[in-house]
This record gives structure tokens, C-alpha cells and sequence, in this order.
């Protein structure tokens, strides 16, 4: 048997590369809680449970043509599908939204977010 086989059967953990919510996901998930609750007390700052690579990552998956920008009715559904609030979205239909735009309309909303709950 491979020791990565090995490793599988005996039940022990894959090597660790950094990574706690793929390492300790239960561990990780107490901890943004923990900030969560911090967040709410003005003792912190909430989690980023989404980063900027997974931010950039959607508008690539959005931008599959690779022009740079998508529509605002895009914008509005990937709001939407993070579930994040798109009733105060200030954005004319035959807008252009840049990766720049994106980051930053996410940030702010998920921002907001946490901040009700």
C-alpha cells in the first residue's frame, strides 16, 4: 500500500498545507463564529468567508467571454445568488460592471449583511 493509501484507510488526516477550513473545518467554523458574535459586539471585524480569489473567480465564471466587465442584470443575479441584498442597487440597466466594481459591490454588501444577522 501507498502511504496516501495508507493514510485513507488507517483514518488519519491528509497532510496539512495551511488551509483550515479545508484542514479543521469544524474548527474553522467555530472561530468565524467567534467573530461573528465579536463583529456584532464592536470587538472586531466580521469574517471574510468569501475572499477576493472566490470574488474574482465568479466574475470569471460571469465573464466567460473574457471582455472585462459584465452586464448589471449579471451583477444583480450574482448578488442574488450570494444572497446578498440588491434592493438599494443603484445601477442602470445598460451599465458595465468591472471586476473593480464587483470586488467592491460584494464587499460592501456582504458587509451589510453580517452586520443585520
Amino acid at each position: 500500500m501507498v502511504d496516501g493509501e495508507q493514510r485513507r484507510v488507517s483514518g488519519a488526516s491528509p497532510p496539512a498545507d495551511g488551509n483550515a477550513a479545508e484542514d479543521r473545518p469544524r474548527e474553522f467554523l467555530v472561530q468565524a463564529l467567534e467573530k461573528v458574535k465579536d463583529g456584532r459586539r464592536a470587538e472586531g471585524e466580521y469574517p471574510n468567508l468569501m475572499d477576493e480569489d472566490n470574488v474574482v473567480a465568479m466574475f470569471g465564471l460571469l465573464d466567460v467571454v473574457g471582455q472585462g466587465h459584465i452586464t448589471a442584470a449579471q451583477h444583480r443575479e450574482a448578488l442574488k445568488t450570494l444572497g446578498l441584498s440588491t434592493e438599494d442597487l443603484q445601477i442602470e440597466d445598460d451599465a458595465i460592471i468591472t471586476l473593480e466594481v464587483f470586488t467592491e459591490e460584494v464587499k460592501k454588501r456582504m458587509l451589510e449583511s453580517w452586520a443585520v444577522h
